[in-house]
């Protein structure tokens, strides 16, 4: 059986938790008699040999405009892809994403050949434009897709006020679309397009999943969006993520000594979502807590300006530090020697996959009690769910630097996580049973 699977970005471009789990899949396949290649988009086309994965970069074309980001996808690298489909003659495509450089463009290429396609939703952008299923940054979303509601969700994230908002959001997507193709620049321009695109998009989102002969959830919430945004039960599949690491393998964590600080660690990008702020902002609301907070960011090109906030509140307390991320297959290791994961995330996670890695090592989790955090963690047994709030975190560390039995316990309660191994037995399963379809 022969898979080309699709995700966001590969290496060597920085990667996120996604490709993370399609490297790791892909490995785990293998075992199974699977030969899988990785197509991903790129500055230039090429073919290459990643950690014993044959990966091909299709090169897309730069964006000429806000409207593409909701379109049917680049038109380059579609044809690059369809190209490649004919050469390599796959039995199956897995999407993993979905974006201008992995497309419903590509996706429609694989179906008018024939070949089944399964596409699995591993973050909220699967439904939500911003990516966060948070209401104007704040209130959990269903993640139901509705143009208006979504349009004044994006306005109010770029910063207009909520009656502005939403009166923007209810002009007809024609107006919006009459004014991009009258070549229409600018904040103001974009703004009224917005109604247009989330429309389009809307509309593109709804055929990806209706040309999909399977579509994956990896955690329930995700599974709930679907439902709701009208995909059939039939076709949907929950298979949460799972950690890289054989289940003979799982390591121990050292004990934390009696007296010494707490170590948290936190593995994230340095972007405002991912929370890492507020990590900060509550440890250094405590000055005299006995704790050591390591950060292995990931920096944003398109969030400079964050990382230079994140490194001057490290700067300023000499218990945080600030270190290069992290390589993948390194993280459980290096997890185990900390007492404590923080995952501080704004938005709703699908996982995410840090936190079964922190189980791996025989870790507690500290997380915010939003999405797959709120599935995977339980709360007091083997980590703590909080508010994401300042208080709430100011709160949790406090409790957690100075009650070093607390941690101890539930770092005892911590239960050897699903693997990647199981992921990709319940992945042979539904990718055999399209094939004898």
């Amino acid at each position: 059986m022969k898979i080309l699977h699709l995700p966001f970005t590969y290496h060597p471009d920085p990667v996120g938790g996604t490709e993370v789990y399609v490297a790791a899949l892909a490995r785990e396949l293998a075992e199974f008699g699977v030969h899988s290649e990785i197509v991903a988009p790129g500055g230039v086309a090429s073919t290459s040999m990643i950690d014993g994965i044959r990966v091909h970069r299709l090169a897309i074309a730069p964006l000429r405009s806000a409207g593409e980001t909701y379109g049917e996808g680049d038109p380059q690298t579609a044809g690059a892809f369809e190209s490649l489909l004919d050469r390599e003659q796959p039995d199956l495509v897995h999407f993993h994403a979905r974006s201008r450089g992995v497309s419903l463009r590509m996706l429609r290429a694989a179906k008018r050949r024939g070949i089944p396609v399964v596409v699995t939703c591993h973050t909220p952008g699967a439904v939500c434009a911003n990516g966060t299923m948070l209401r104007a940054g704040a209130e959990v979303c269903d993640g139901r897709m509705d143009a208006v509601r979504c349009s004044q969700c994006m306005l109010q994230g770029k910063g207009l006020p909520e009656p502005v908002a939403g009166m923007l959001a209810h002009l007809p997507p024609r107006v919006g679309e009459l004014s991009a193709c009258s070549g229409f620049r600018g904040a103001l321009a974009t703004a009224v397009q917005i109604p247009w695109f989330m429309s389009e998009l809307h509309r593109r989102t709804h055929e990806y999943f209706r040309e999909a002969d399977l579509v994956v959830a990896v955690c329930e919430w995700l599974r709930a969006a679907l439902l709701v945004n009208g995909v059939s039960d039939s076709k949907i599949r929950l298979c949460r993520q799972g950690v890289a690491l054989r289940r003979e393998m799982k390591p121990l964590a050292a004990a934390r000594v009696q007296g010494a600080p707490l170590r948290i660690a936190f593995l994230g990008r340095m972007d405002p979502i991912k929370g890492a702020d507020l990590l900060l902002q509550a440890a250094l609301a405590e000055p005299d807590l006995p704790l050591r907070l390591d950060l292995f960011g990931v920096p944003q090109s398109d969030a400079p300006a964050h990382a230079d906030h994140l490194r001057a509140l490290a700067a300023s307390d000499p218990r945080i530090r600030l270190h290069e991320p992290m390589p993948p297959d390194q993280v459980v290791g290096l997890l185990c020697d900390y007492d404590l994961l923080a995952v501080p995330s704004r938005c709703l996670e699908s996982g995410p996959l840090v936190v079964l890695e922190a189980f791996a090592a025989g870790i507690p989790v500290l997380a915010n009690r939003l999405g797959g955090m709120g599935e995977l963690v339980r709360d007091g047994v083997d980590g703590c769910l909080v508010d994401p709030v300042p208080a709430a975190w100011r709160a949790a560390l406090r409790e957690l630097a100075t009650n070093p039995d607390r941690v101890s316990r539930m770092r005892d309660a911590v239960l050897i996580p699903r693997t990647m191994t199981d992921v990709a037995r319940e992945m042979m399963a539904y990718y055999r049973s399209l094939l004898v379809a």
